[in-house]
């Protein structure tokens, strides 16, 4: 939520929550995949509550989306490599029709993130 204030109330060019955009575009895109973890323990645990799985997915969409508006692209050279964990963690959970489309997805993704030209900001 700072990152779309920041970005859309104020008007930075970068969210940054006042520290460098860099490490917190890169902390946002650790905590999303933190909670990515977290809906798959809870999916293996078979404890899941109505509200476990849906709340854990969109804190990770907002921690992605603060990634993402912060600027910082150099992280996301991780998202293959946290995908590829993920779905090996969930072989039993997920079937694997789903698991590809997924990973499709996601491919997909990152593919128009790496091609999406980078505006310049007045940070030097």
């Amino acid at each position: 939520m700072i990152a779309i204030y920041e970005r859309v109330i104020i008007g930075v060019g970068r969210a940054s929550n006042g520290i460098n955009a860099i490490p917190f575009g890169n902390l946002s895109l650790l905590t999303g995949a933190l909670s990515v973890v977290a809906s798959i323990y809870w999916l293996q645990q078979r404890k899941l509550t109505l509200w476990v799985c849906p709340v854990s997915c969109l804190r990770c969409l907002f921690r992605l989306l603060a990634s993402l508006l912060s600027g910082t692209r150099g992280g996301w050279v991780a998202i293959p490599f946290l995908t590829a964990l993920m779905l090996s963690a969930t072989t039993n959970l997920i079937s694997s029709k789903v698991r590809n489309v997924a990973l499709l997805l996601i491919t997909i993704f990152v593919i128009l993130l790496l091609l999406t030209p980078h505006r310049a900001s007045g940070y030097v």
